[in-house]
C-alpha cells in the first residue's frame, strides 16, 4: 500500500447497530405473512443486498410473497429508524473525526437502499464526514461484486493501493478484496461470530482482523 490516502467504509455492522434490527426485521415480515426464519438463516444475509436477499426468499418460498415480504421489511426499519433506536457502533464517530483530522478522505460502500442509509447517518451525524458516498441503489451488482468500491475509489479519485475498506461482513471482504483494497475487518460483535478463521478468511486482502474500529486509528 502506497501512502494512505482515503477510507472506505462499510456502513451495516461497523459503523452502526444494525444488525440485531436487521435480523429482528426480517423475522417479523416474514411472520405477518406466516412463516419463519430462524437467526442462523437470517444471520447467512449479513452483508448482501436486499435485492440478493429477496431473490434467496424467492427461491424458498415465491417471488409475490418475497416482495410483499422485503416491503414489510422496509417498513418496520423505517419505523425503527424514526424511534432513533439505532446506535453508532463503538469509536465510530471518534475515528472518522480523526481520520478527518489527518486529512484522509472518506467514502461509503454501502449495500443497503440509499433512502434508509442516508437517514441513519444524517440522525447519527454520521454523513457530514463523508466526501462520496455509494449505496445499494447506486450500482447494478451490489457485494460480493466490487462495484461499489470501484464507484468510491472513483468518486474519490484514489487508486486502490491508496486507500483501505473497512468492512464486518465476509461478503464485503470480499468485495473490497476484488476491487483490490486491503480490508480492515471488524466482525460485528452483535453476531454469533466474533472473530473469523484464517480458512475464512483466506481469500481476503486482510491488513488486519480487531474487535473494535480503534484499532484502524494507528493507520491514519
Amino acid at each position: 500500500m502506497k501512502e494512505l490516502k482515503g477510507l472506505i467504509f462499510d456502513v451495516d455492522g461497523l459503523l452502526v447497530d444494525t444488525e440485531t434490527y436487521y435480523t429482528k426485521s426480517w423475522q417479523m415480515a416474514l411472520h405477518k405473512f406466516g412463516k419463519e426464519i430462524s437467526d442462523e438463516e437470517v444471520h447467512a444475509f449479513s452483508g448482501l443486498n436486499w435485492r440478493i436477499v429477496g431473490k434467496k426468499l424467492s427461491e424458498r418460498y415465491d417471488e409475490e410473497l418475497a416482495q410483499k415480504v422485503v416491503a414489510e421489511r422496509e417498513v418496520i426499519l423505517k419505523q425503527v429508524i424514526a424511534e432513533g433506536k439505532i446506535e453508532c457502533k463503538p469509536h465510530a464517530k471518534e475515528v472518522l473525526q480523526k481520520a478527518k483530522e489527518a486529512g484522509k478522505k472518506l467514502a461509503v460502500a454501502s449495500s443497503g437502499k440509499k433512502e434508509r442509509a442516508f437517514a441513519i447517518l444524517n440522525q447519527l451525524g454520521l454523513y457530514p464526514y463523508f466526501d462520496y458516498c455509494v449505496f445499494g441503489d447506486d450500482v447494478e451488482r451490489n457485494k460480493p461484486y466490487p462495484d461499489a468500491y470501484c464507484k468510491a475509489l472513483e468518486g474519490l479519485e484514489l487508486e486502490a493501493t491508496e486507500a483501505i475498506a473497512l468492512e464486518d461482513s465476509l461478503v464485503g471482504a470480499k468485495a473490497a478484496t476484488a476491487a483490490g483494497l486491503e480490508v480492515f475487518v471488524v466482525p460485528d460483535q452483535s453476531l454469533p461470530t466474533k472473530e473469523y478463521t484464517k480458512e475464512q478468511l483466506a481469500d481476503i486482502n486482510v491488513l488486519e482482523q480487531a474487535k473494535d474500529l480503534k484499532a484502524v486509528e494507528k493507520y491514519l
